[in-house]
């Protein structure tokens, strides 16, 4: 009961999180060419999107080169182009730790060490 409690509670705040990263990003998308000047909340916000839709890439690519890394760093490129170094960077970031992330590598590693401290 208390477990089935936290759970709840764990998902209420994971949704509201995602929600508010998300609203804000589409603000990013629809006024890419319009406003010149985002808040870092918004840049980050639609980092974080675009990286989650270049991550559904994983398995394809084109000569060995894997379209998941082209798109993005093309987002990253396109980006710090647009709006400058600030953007640029931040979208870098973000997307590299959720690339990070979603690696293979790095979910054995994550479930290694969740293993060891469930033992």
């Amino acid at each position: 009961m208390v477990y089935d409690l936290l759970v709840s509670i764990g998902v209420a705040i994971s949704s509201y999180i995602f929600y508010k990263i998300f609203a804000n990003s589409v603000i990013v998308i629809n006024e890419f060419g319009i406003k010149k000047a985002f808040a870092i909340e918004e840049v980050i916000g639609a980092s974080i999107l675009l990286a989650i839709s270049a991550s559904s890439f994983r398995e394809l690519s084109i000569f060995g080169f894997e379209i998941r890394t082209i798109l993005s760093i093309l987002i990253v490129l396109v980006l710090g182009w647009k709006n400058g170094v600030l953007v640029g960077g931040t979208t870098g970031i973000t997307i590299g730790t959720i690339l990070g992330l979603t690696n293979m590598e790095m979910r054995k590693f994550r479930d290694s060490i969740i293993c060891t401290f469930t033992e």
